[in-house]
């Protein structure tokens, strides 16, 4: 693998969210990826005042477990458009500029310090729009082989937080930072 396109932050024996990205996020936006509870729950421990909010969809899990974790959860209209049908990818496809307008308002009204991407549906409107309106936008992939998503925003955002080489070569190498995968506290990381 090419290490010379990650910037390393070096590993400690307890690796949290905040370790890497607390400079940056204030305001989280997300999709359930079976981590969202403890990153926010962190983000929430750095600073009690911070505003958490979570985007996504409303056929997603996150309907049930984001507010279940005392968190808001705003929904935007939109849905894949990989293996559809043609008059699916068109339907989906004419949602796009509803969910483009909601997170516009969602920009407007919750005025974000930045915003966090982990990929999924909801990801791409709200991150384009968010960095399109100046705020400060990254995402975090956590697969070895990101999401078209993913990619396609790592052009519009500051920065690409990664969990693996493999995933690094798929981004811009000066926006690359190879920053682990979260743990939930109580979790801790062992060399092999």
């Amino acid at each position: 693998s090419d290490n010379s396109k990650i910037k390393k932050l070096g590993w400690r024996p307890k690796f949290t969210v905040e370790d890497s990205i607390k400079e940056y996020v204030s305001w989280l936006k997300s999709e359930w990826k079976g981590g969202f509870d403890f990153s926010a729950d962190a983000l929430k421990k750095m600073d009690p005042a911070a505003e958490v909010h979570f985007v996504g969809t409303a056929k997603g899990l996150e309907t049930t477990l984001v507010p279940r974790a005392g968190y808001q959860l705003h929904l935007l209209p939109v849905s894949g458009i990989k293996n559809l049908s043609l008059f699916q990818k068109l339907f989906a496809v004419a949602q796009f500029p509803f969910a483009f307008i909601i997170a516009v308002g969602l920009i407007l009204k919750l005025k974000p310090k930045a915003v966090l991407g982990v990929g999924g549906y909801a990801s791409g409107p709200m991150v384009l729009v968010a960095s399109l309106m100046g705020r400060r936008t990254e995402i975090f992939e956590p697969n070895a082989v990101p999401g078209l998503t993913n990619k396609w925003l790592s052009h519009f955002v500051q920065k690409c937080f990664v969990t693996s080489d493999a995933a690094a070569v798929n981004f811009p190498s000066s926006k690359v930072v190879s920053a682990g995968m979260p743990l939930r506290g109580g979790l801790d990381w062992h060399p092999r």
